[in-house]
């Protein structure tokens, strides 16, 4: 009884407070409304701001919070330039949130998927861009690098659909061809305003994340279910993948430095990519080198560093088991990785 009287306190203190903010927020909308448009212009960059410093802090829950309340305020006041920029970074924030847990879930990449297609057609309208990715005649070159920015993330969340199998209204190949035309699109966006050499790069290793995943769709026979032999195909698109990711990390690596978080996310799916295609001996160092440079630059408590050390426990752990049933080659694997990892 007294746990039951406990629970409904909780309910009964949780649902005041619920109201109370939804009163709060009604209050802070019409004092917005009042004192006009930069008012509200104002608590809109400010939620902006301190929700992606949260964001890059792994406070997802409380980044898409703000976001939200961001998002609402955008909409009330119609601006569709502020509405852009919010669904942009909650494509992002989606994105990055899914990243850092052992695996995606299906209706946080649909989100994901959706605000990037909300950016992106809210960016082109702003900019009256006929389809086809023709924003090089537009004037203003902020938004068409916004633009360009919306059709990267759109291109790299539709494609995490795909290797999901889609979701309720996008099946994996409808997943796979948006993602496709999203990064041709954004590729044509960035050349057109000579956008720099890493941003062109950027786009290149959305198009080995999209590769990687038709690998992994079709080894789940979410994508060309009747091809004879998959095993060939799939491997036949790692390999391209792995290209595309050595490329990207060669030029970010010159350009950006190693421990950039450019260029540690192609470490990340060069690690993933190789475990995939060759196995976990091949994966291992790529793992170990994204745990070192997570662990100095997010730090040790950061959700992608945690997730990076899951990811190379379970590299290690895989080693162990092909040693144990006879592998030379994996046994050789395994005692240098423990080693390095002071196991």
């Amino acid at each position: 009884r007294a746990s039951s009287r406990l629970a409904k306190l909780r309910l009964y203190l949780s649902k005041s407070l619920a109201s109370l903010e939804d009163a709060l927020a009604r209050d802070a909308l019409q004092q917005c409304k009042d004192r006009g448009s930069d008012e509200t212009t104002g608590v809109i960059k400010s939620c902006i701001i301190i929700a992606r410093f949260l964001g890059d802090a792994g406070r997802f829950r409380d980044a898409d919070i703000l976001f939200d309340r961001a998002r609402i305020l955008a909409i009330k006041g119609g601006n569709k330039l502020f509405c852009a920029e919010v669904s942009l970074y909650c494509a992002e924030l989606l994105n990055k949130w899914s990243a850092s847990y052992p695996a995606y879930s299906v209706e946080t990449m649909s989100r994901s998927a959706e605000y990037a297609s909300e950016a992106a057609q809210l960016y082109e309208q702003a900019l009256q861009v006929p389809a086809g990715g023709g924003a090089a005649q537009a004037s203003d070159i902020s938004i068409q690098e916004k633009y360009s920015q919306a059709l990267y993330w759109k291109g790299l969340n539709y494609s995490t659909l795909c290797r999901l199998g889609g979701a309720e209204r996008c099946n994996a190949e409808v997943a796979c061809a948006t993602a496709r035309d999203a990064l041709d699109k954004c590729l044509n966006v960035r050349k057109a305003i000579n956008a720099s050499p890493a941003k062109i790069a950027e786009v290149q290793f959305a198009r080995g994340v999209l590769t990687f995943c038709i690998a992994e769709a079709i080894g789940a026979e979410h994508l060309f279910k009747r091809t004879p032999n998959k095993k060939v195909s799939a491997d036949a698109l790692y390999a391209e993948a792995m290209t595309l990711f050595n490329e990207v990390y060669e030029d970010w690596r010159s350009r950006l430095g190693e421990s950039s978080l450019e260029t540690v996310k192609a470490i990340t799916m060069l690690g993933t990519c190789s475990s995939k295609f060759r196995g976990p001996e091949a994966a291992i160092e790529w793992s170990k080198k994204e745990v070192q440079i997570r662990e100095e630059v997010q730090g040790k408590l950061h959700p992608r560093t945690q997730q990076a050390r899951r990811n190379y426990a379970a590299l290690l752990e895989a080693i162990a088991m092909q040693a144990d049933n006879g592998d030379p080659s994996a046994a050789a694997a395994s005692a240098s990785a423990n080693a390095a990892a002071g196991l």
